[in-house]
């Protein structure tokens, strides 16, 4: 009889996982929370490293490199022989080629797109703004975008892309790589 019962209970739930949507037992951003606790440490004195291949309104692909300085609350981009550091207070560009240095308002739109993904899960998206599936969220008229696509793996683990949708301009960013490193010279 002990044998029956937990046959029957096993089948319970695999039917009740089957048949009832995903909302009502995992969270809409479940996906991307289990991507985010996976990868990216909660240790903030850390720098996290992104690596990945952009595409810019159907132009070549490049490499493009994210250092994320959580602590301080500032980002680096490296993206041809150009460095761009971000905060919320300003700003900088600097030109490696013809070693040109400018400093400007700070770009929001790009520094809350970044926190968003990357540092405060969504903190700066409309959270009506969102639609999701398992593993798909589109982010809908947000900072300036028409629409923005995050796509994970099947398990979550790992992103597959993040694309980016405007009038003006199309970004896909792909082939997504996170590590961790210690370098206090990055931002100087």
């Amino acid at each position: 009889m002990h044998i029956l019962m937990k046959y029957l209970a096993i089948k319970l739930f695999i039917l009740f996982y089957l048949f009832f949507p995903k909302s009502i037992y995992t969270s809409d951003l479940a996906c991307s929370d289990f991507w985010f606790n996976k990868n990216i440490p909660q240790l903030t004195d850390k720098i996290i490293n992104v690596k990945a291949s952009m595409i810019i309104n159907n132009d070549s692909s490049r490499i493009i490199e994210l250092y994320i300085d959580r602590y301080n609350k500032r980002f680096r981009i490296d993206y041809d022989d150009q460095i761009l550091i971000l905060d919320q207070n300003k700003s900088t560009k600097i030109f490696i080629n013809t070693n040109q240095l400018y400093i400007d308002n700070p770009d929001t739109v790009l520094y809350n797109i970044i926190s968003s993904i990357f540092t405060e899960k969504y903190k700066y998206f409309n959270e009506e703004s969102i639609e999701s599936s398992y593993n798909k969220y589109l982010i809908k008229n947000q900072l300036g975008f028409n629409q923005i696509e995050i796509v994970y793996s099947d398990g979550c683990s790992n992103m597959n892309f993040i694309k980016l949708d405007s009038d003006k301009i199309n970004i896909l960013i792909d082939h997504i790589d996170i590590e961790i490193i210690e370098s206090n010279s990055l931002f100087e």
